[in-house]
């Protein structure tokens, strides 16, 4: 008995031995391997008529197929991957694969089913106004199932199997409805669109008008459903013929109709239409601006529209018009003051509109002072009223005048001529016009001229002249003497005043010869009655002299004007005697002349 045999060939030998002799025979024994045969796996096939088989390759073996149901053909029954063709729809065939080695065999079986492809058919497509329900119709599948299937996933189907279910909850729209039909591996669809129209109300906006563009924006009501289409017979171009709010170009000046049209499936259309209207802006003219004076009614003057309507208007509420729409209305109540009115003229969607002022006036009076006289060519200041509305003048007979500001109520004037000049104070207050007259009389003076200065010596006399004017009064100073002459032989300044009407004076002065300043060098204070004092007759009346008395140190002895010690210095210092000694002085006269020195006193 012989174990373990391994695969392949194996030769045993038996040997017989004799002696010497041997003789020996062999014996092959071949143990084939067993190789198991795999198929490959099962298939299903759509419509299919040729197919390659994938069986395993049994080397070192041989296989072979082997039809065990089928009509099909196998064009190389030894070839592992051998391609089987005239597969018919919707059979079944089955193979097996078969695997000898030497005297080892196996097999495997597989099946081939082929399914048969069936087309769906759904029908037309269906366009409907306001339906809730529709029963669809598709094709009954002869193998294999069918299933709709939608779009919309609020859809009801009875039972979506049935090739003629019954649909409802149909929204407004399209909706899409696909049959499939499945049948192994083969599926086919098929679509059905339903459209589910609406009734919608067109609407194309309201009536319009433009002023002078000729293009204008539409305002169509945009459908929640169905489709938009704009028409026109004005010869406008449309930008966009399905937009609700498209622009239009090329709008004539006169009506222009527009068709808003809607479209929804199978609904009756819905028609509207809008009327615009272009109109052209015109020139407009209010009137001429202008001033009235102390009447509270006016009659207006504006241009009549060439098209439209015109009317008035005004802010004043207190005023009243004839006739607002009347370019000529008169008005009434008109308050001092500027007033603005306005004529606006409407032409469908045109305004213009243009101002005209009116500027109401109230006379203001012009007052001036009472005429006045004057004496002296000299500056003068005229009166008259202020004005605070309006706008005041001065003016004059006489071109010589010179006004500081001919507009100022109270004006100086120079360089006024002798005899009466009329001065005119005038107050403008628009067309309102006020004056009034003011006269200026400038008088003659009686000038003279009482000469130069005179220089007497103590108890001569001399006779001032103020010299002769007609008529004339005379008035002398100090003396009050009322002459034309007078007499007089002291010392003084003498003032003659001649008046005729006007008046006018002159003075001269009249004086002594000036002793020569001699200041002593020395007084006895002693009481005796005798040169007690340090004093210098000559400045006896210029009482603005000063004296200043100061000691050798620089100390203030006595400071004191001619006025304050008219009898001269008594030698004492704050009431007490001071020592005899020398000390200085100095005297400022009263042109500022200094003079200096000691005096010495002696006691």
């Amino acid at each position: 008995m012989v174990s373990n045999i391994q695969t392949g060939e194996t030769i045993f030998s038996w040997t017989i031995t004799n002696g010497t002799c041997e003789d020996a025979n062999n014996l092959v024994v071949t143990n084939s391997e067993l190789i198991v045969a795999d198929a490959g796996e099962n298939d299903e096939l759509c419509n299919i008529s040729n197919f390659q088989l994938n069986a395993d390759n049994p080397s070192p073996g041989v296989g072979a197929w082997q039809i065990l149901s089928g009509n099909c053909n196998i064009d190389d029954t030894a070839d592992p991957n051998a391609t089987i063709s005239n597969i018919l729809p919707q059979t079944t065939n089955i193979l097996q694969w078969n695997v000898i080695n030497g005297t080892c065999t196996s097999f495997d079986i597989i099946e081939i089913t082929n399914y048969a492809l069936e087309t769906s058919v759904t029908g037309d497509d269906i366009s409907d106004c306001e339906i809730t329900q529709v029963q669809l119709s598709a094709n009954t599948p002869s193998s294999g199932v069918g299933v709709w299937t939608c779009s919309d996933l609020g859809v009801n189907f009875d039972n979506a199997t049935l090739n003629n279910a019954m649909v409802s909850n149909i929204q407004t729209g399209e909706t899409t409805f696909t049959w499939t039909i499945t049948n192994g591996t083969c599926e086919n669809t098929d679509e059905l669109i339903l459209i589910n129209g609406t009734s919608v109300i067109a609407y194309a906006g309201k009536e319009a008008g433009i002023c002078d563009e000729n293009v204008y924006q539409l305002q169509a009501d945009n459908p929640e459903t169905g489709i938009g289409v704009w028409t026109t017979d004005s010869g406008s171009d449309i930008y966009d013929i399905n937009s609700p709010s498209t622009f239009v170009t090329e709008i004539n000046q006169e009506v222009n109709i527009f068709i808003w049209t809607i479209t929804n499936g199978t609904c009756e259309e819905s028609v509207d239409s809008v009327i615009i209207k272009r109109n052209v802006s015109q020139s407009v003219y209010a009137g001429d601006d202008m001033s009235i004076c102390d009447t509270n009614n006016h009659q207006l003057s504006a241009d009549l529209p060439t098209q439209g309507i015109g009317e008035w208007q005004c802010d004043n509420e207190d005023i009243t018009f004839v006739d607002v729409n009347n370019a000529n209305s008169k008005i009434y109540n008109l308050p001092v003051g500027e007033t603005f009115f306005t004529w606006n003229v409407t032409n469908g969607k045109c305004l213009n509109s243009d101002i005209v002022s009116i500027q109401h006036d109230t006379t203001i009076l012009a007052t001036t002072a009472e005429d006045d006289e004057l004496c002296l060519e000299e500056e003068y200041t005229l009166q008259a009223n202020a004005v605070t509305n309006g706008n005041g003048s001065w003016s004059c007979s006489d071109a010589d005048v010179v006004f500081s500001n001919y507009n100022n109520n109270q004006t100086v004037i120079t360089n006024l001529n002798e005899g009466t000049t009329t001065f005119v104070w005038e107050v403008v207050n628009g067309e309102c016009v006020s004056s009034d007259e003011f006269q200026l009389s400038l008088l003659p003076i009686p000038i003279f001229e009482l000469g130069e200065d005179i220089e007497l010596i103590e108890g001569e006399t001399v006779i001032l002249d103020a010299g002769f004017n007609a008529d004339a009064t005379y008035l002398w100073y100090p003396q009050n003497e009322t002459t034309q002459t007078i007499e007089v032989s002291a010392e003084a300044v003498y003032i003659a005043t001649v008046t005729k009407v006007c008046s006018y004076n002159d003075s001269i002065e009249v004086y002594f010869a000036e002793e020569e300043l001699i200041i002593q060098n020395a007084f006895t204070p002693n009481g005796d009655g005798a040169n007690d004092t340090w004093f210098i007759p000559v400045l006896s009346n210029k009482l603005e002299t000063t004296f200043h008395v100061f000691d050798k140190f620089g100390a203030t002895i006595a400071y004191y004007t001619q006025e304050e010690m008219p009898y001269g210095w008594d030698g004492n210092r704050n009431g007490n005697p001071v020592f005899s000694d020398t000390y200085w002085y100095i005297i400022t006269l009263e042109d500022g002349t200094k003079k200096t020195g000691s005096v010495t006193i002696k006691r």
